[in-house]
C-alpha cells in the first residue's frame, strides 16, 4: 500500500481536528526527509507510518500518532525537535524530547549485561527513566520504534540480527510486559525468537500451520459446549472466543512443562468476556460444576492483580473427553486493559477520577523499578542494576512533577532543589502527608509538600555537617550565600576596619580604594571590604599589592642613571648573562619563571632582555624567526626577589574553601597579589583565579602539592 493510503487508513479513526496535526505531521516528514532512505532501505515517513499503524490498534491520542509520523525523520534527516514544535506544536515537541531520551534503552541492556557502568550511560539511563514516568506516550512511541526495526532487519547480518534481538528479549518486552501492552509484547517476543533461535522458531511455526484446520474445528465444538453451560446463568452479551498462542509462549511452555509440541497443542485455549466482576465468578462457578478443574492451574488475578495491573480469572478443566481445556474469564473493560495496557485507562480517564495524577504516577514508577530487577533477573546482575539506578532516587511534588535527587538527600535539600527562596522559607515539610523532620532522607517514590513561612529564616545549624540537614553542595551553598548577604553590612564595616588599621601600620596613605577593588576584581569598594571581612581574601595580600604598586610607581618618578636603569644587572645575585654587564634585565609575563625554572633571555627593542622559562610558547616561536635575539642566562647564587606566578583551581564549591587555600599560602609566609572566585551553580564548581607572590619554584611545588590535598579539589594549573 502507498503511503497516502496508509495514511488514510491511520485517520479513519480520527476526527476532523485530530487529523490535521497527522497530516501536518506527514507532510513535514515527506518534505524534510522525502530524499532520506533510513537504515532498513525505507523512507523515513514510510518508518513513521508503520510506527502510527501500530499505535493506531492502542487508541493512543492524536499527538501520540504525530510524534510517530515525524520520529523518524528527526532521527534521519536534518530536522530538530525544536523544528518539530514551531509546525506541529509544543506537546509534539515534547514527546519527541522525551522519546529520545529513552535512547538509554540499549545502554541499560549493555550495562546490565557488561557491568559497564560509566558516568554518561548512567545519566543517560536516569533520562530514560524520568520520561518513561512522565509520560507514558513516549514509551508507546520507542516500543512501536522496536517493533519496527525487528519487521525489517531481515537483510541484516546474523550478528546484528542477534543483538538486536537479545536487547528485545532483555529490555523491550520485559517492559512492554510490565505496563500490561500484551499486543505489542507478544509479537516484540516471537519476532526476537526467530532470530535467536531460527530452527525452533521455523518447526513451532509449520507445525501450527499442519493442524489449524482441526484445531479451529475442536475449539468451535467446545465454545458451542460452554454457550450452551452458561445460557441458564441469565449473563446478557458474553462473548466466547478461542484465545490464539503466539509462537514464544508455546515454546516457553514447552520448555516449563519439559513436554513435545503436541501436549501444548491439544490444549484448547477459550476466553469468556463479560459485563461485571459479578459476572466473571458467575462463570466460574458454573464451568467448575460441569467439568472438573485442575486446581493447581487456578488464578484469581481480579482479587489479587499483577503488578503490572492485570485482571482476569485463569483456570483449567478437563472434559468428559479427557481433553484438557485452559479458560480465562474477564470484563470486557479488563479485556481492554489487557490488550492495550496503559493506553486503556486514558479512554476512562475523563469517565472515572478513581485514580489521581499522583497514584498513576506512582503505579508507573512501580512498574519501572520492578522492570528493572526483571532485566536484572534475566542477566543474573541484580546487584549492577542496583548500583546504576540506587544512587539516585525520584520523588515527587505536589504538582505531580518528578524530581531527581542523589540518594542521602534530605528533604531540605529538596526544598532548595525546587527553589532558593522555597529553602530559605522552609519551615516544614510533609511526606505522604505525614509531618516528618527537615533531616528525613525520602525514598524513591514518596510525595513531598514544603512547607514555607512568609519571611526567610534559614538556620546556621543547616550548615552543620553533623546535624544533617543539608547533604548537597548545590542546598549548602545557597545557605551559605544567604547569610553571607545579610551579613554583609557587618563584613563591610569589619573589613573597612582591618583594611584602615593595616595601611596606618605600613604607613600608606592616599589609596585608592575604588581602584584596588577593580584590581581585586571587585564591582566597588564596599564589595572589597565584605570580602575582607567574612575571609574570603586576607588583608596581607591587600596592603603587598598595595606597597607593590607605591614602589612601582616611586620608581617610575625618578630620574634614571645607568647603575639604576640595570634593575638586575650581569653581576647581580638574581640572574647572570653571559659576557654582558650592566644590562636592564625583567620578567617576563607570559610565562612568570621562578627560581628553579629552566630559563633564557630574549633581547627587547627598548626594555634589556626579558626572562622567559625555555618552554615558553613565545620562546619556542622565537627560536624559528628571531633566534638572534635568544641569549644565554642563569639564576644567580642568591636568588631572594619575590616573584609572581599565577594558579587557577578547580573545586566543588563548599563553604570555607577559599579560606582554607588562603591559610595553606599565608602559613608559607607567601602574599596573594590577585584573588578572583566564580562557582557555577549548575554544578557546584568553584573556579578560583590568584596571583601569588613566590621565591622559587621548590615553595611553588609544595603550596601546590598542600592545595591539591584539600578536601572537594579538583584540580590546579599554573
Amino acid at each position: 500500500m502507498d503511503t497516502n493510503g496508509r495514511l488514510q487508513n491511520i485517520l479513519q479513526k480520527c476526527s476532523k481536528k485530530d487529523s490535521n496535526i497527522i497530516c501536518s505531521a506527514a507532510n513535514l516528514a515527506d518534505l524534510a526527509g522525502s530524499e532520506q532512505i533510513n537504515t532498513y532501505g525505507e523512507s523515513c515517513l514510510n518508518q513513521g507510518l508503520s510506527m502510527a499503524e501500530t499505535l493506531n490498534t492502542l487508541q493512543v491520542d492524536n499527538h501520540t500518532l504525530a510524534a510517530a509520523i515525524i520520529y523518524s525523520t528527526i532521527q534521519h534527516a536534518n530536522l530538530s525537535s525544536e523544528d518539530v514544535g514551531e509546525h506541529l506544536g509544543d506537546e509534539v515537541g515534547r514527546l519527541i524530547q522525551l522519546t529520545k531520551q529513552m535512547d538509554g534503552i540499549p545502554e541499560l541492556y549493555q550495562a546490565v549485561a557488561h557491568h559497564e557502568q560509566h558516568h554518561s550511560k548512567i545519566d543517560n539511563i536516569r533520562k530514560m527513566l524520568l520520561a518513561m514516568i512522565n509520560d507514558e506516550r513516549a514509551v508507546l512511541i520507542k516500543l512501536s520504534e522496536q517493533l519496527y526495526v525487528l519487521r525489517n532487519i531481515k537483510t541484516f547480518d546474523e550478528k546484528q540480527k542477534k543483538q538486536i534481538a537479545q536487547e528485545t528479549m532483555a529490555i523491550y518486552a520485559p517492559l512492554a510486559n510490565r505496563l500490561g501492552i500484551v499486543k505489542i509484547k507478544w509479537e516484540l517476543e516471537d519476532l526476537a525468537f526467530r532470530y535467536l533461535q531460527p530452527q525452533k522458531y521455523k518447526q513451532i511455526s509449520e507445525e501450527l500451520k499442519q493442524r489449524r484446520v482441526e484445531r479451529e474445528q475442536d475449539v468451535q465444538e467446545i465454545i458451542n459446549k460452554l454457550s450452551t453451560i452458561l445460557q441458564n446463568t441469565g449473563i446478557k452479551n458474553i462473548q466466547i472466543s478461542g484465545r490464539a498462542k503466539h509462537i514464544y509462549s508455546i515454546y516457553r511452555k514447552m520448555q516449563r512443562k519439559n513436554v513435545g509440541f503436541n501436549e501444548i497443542y491439544d490444549t484448547i485455549a477459550l476466553r469468556v468476556t463479560v459485563p461485571t466482576i459479578e459476572d466473571c465468578y458467575t462463570v466460574l462457578s458454573n464451568i467448575h460444576a460441569t467439568w472438573k478443574y485442575i486446581p493447581e492451574e487456578f488464578d484469581d488475578y481480579i482479587a489479587t492483580p499483577k503488578e503490572n495491573d492485570y485482571r482476569s480469572i485463569h483456570t483449567a478443566v478437563t472434559d468428559a473427553n479427557n481433553k484438557h481445556i485452559e479458560i480465562q474469564i474477564r470484563t470486557y473493560k479488563m479485556h481492554e486493559e489487557a490488550e492495550l495496557g496503559m493506553s486503556a485507562h486514558w479512554k476512562y480517564k475523563e469517565e472515572s477520577q478513581q485514580r489521581s495524577a499522583y497514584e498513576a504516577k506512582i503505579t508507573r514508577l512501580r512498574q519501572i523499578m520492578d522492570w528493572q530487577k526483571e532485566v536484572s533477573d534475566t542477566k543474573n546482575e541484580l546487584n549492577k542494576i542496583h548500583n546504576i539506578f540506587d544512587d539516585h532516587i525520584y520523588v515527587f511534588t505536589p504538582d505531580n512533577d518528578i524530581i531527581d535527587l542523589p540518594k542521602g538527600a534530605t528533604v531540605l535539600d529538596f526544598a532548595y532543589h525546587i527553589h532558593s527562596e522555597v529553602g530559605h522559607r522552609c519551615k516544614g515539610v510533609k511526606v505522604d502527608n505525614k509531618i516528618v523532620n527537615l533531616t528525613y532522607q525520602p525514598k524513591t517514590g514518596e510525595l513531598i509538600e514544603i512547607l514555607t513561612s512568609k519571611q526567610a529564616q534559614p538556620s546556621r545549624d543547616w550548615l552543620n555537617p553533623h546535624l544533617g540537614f543539608l547533604k548537597t553542595p548545590r542546598a549548602k551553598a545557597k545557605v551559605h550565600h544567604w547569610f553571607k548577604k545579610q551579613d554583609y553590612e557587618k563584613h563591610v564595616n569589619l573589613g573597612q576596619e582591618l583594611l584602615d588599621k593595616k595601611l596606618r601600620r605600613h604607613s600608606l596613605k592616599n589609596i585608592n580604594i575604588n581602584n584596588l577593588a577593580n584590581k581585586f576584581n571587585f564591582k566597588n569598594s564596599d564589595d572589597l571590604f565584605a570580602a575582607l571581612g567574612c575571609g574570603d581574601i586576607k588583608v596581607g595580600s591587600i596592603v603587598n599589592s598595595t606597597q607593590l604598586e607605591s614602589k612601582t610607581l616611586t620608581e617610575k618618578t625618578e630620574i634614571p642613571t645607568t647603575a639604576q636603569t640595570s634593575s638586575i644587572s650581569s653581576k647581580s645575585s638574581e640572574i647572570e648573562i653571559q659576557g654582558i654587564d650592566n644590562l636592564l634585565t625583567h620578567i617576563a609575563n607570559c610565562c612568570q619563571p621562578i627560581p628553579g625554572d629552566q630559563i633564557i633571555g630574549y633581547i627587547t627593542q627598548n626594555r634589556g632582555v626579558s626572562v622567559h622559562r625555555q618552554d615558553c610558547f613565545n620562546i619556542l616561536r622565537a627560536r624559528e624567526t628571531k633566534s638572534e635575539r635568544l641569549i644565554d642566562v642563569n639564576w644567580g647564587i642568591n636568588t631572594t626577589n619575590q616573584y609572581t606566578r599565577n594558579l587557577v583551581i578547580k573545586a566543588f564549591d563548599r563553604y570555607g574553601l577559599v579560606k582554607d587555600i588562603s591559610n595553606i599560602i599565608a602559613n608559607e609566609n607567601t602574599s596573594i597579589v590577585r584573588l578572583n572566585a566564580n562557582t557555577n551553580k549548575k554544578d557546584s564548581i568553584a573556579r578560583i583565579e590568584l596571583t601569588i607572590e613566590i621565591v622559587n619554584l621548590a615553595l611553588l611545588d609544595h603550596i601546590v602539592t598542600k592545595i591539591k590535598q584539600l578536601s572537594d579539589v579538583l584540580e590546579i594549573k599554573r
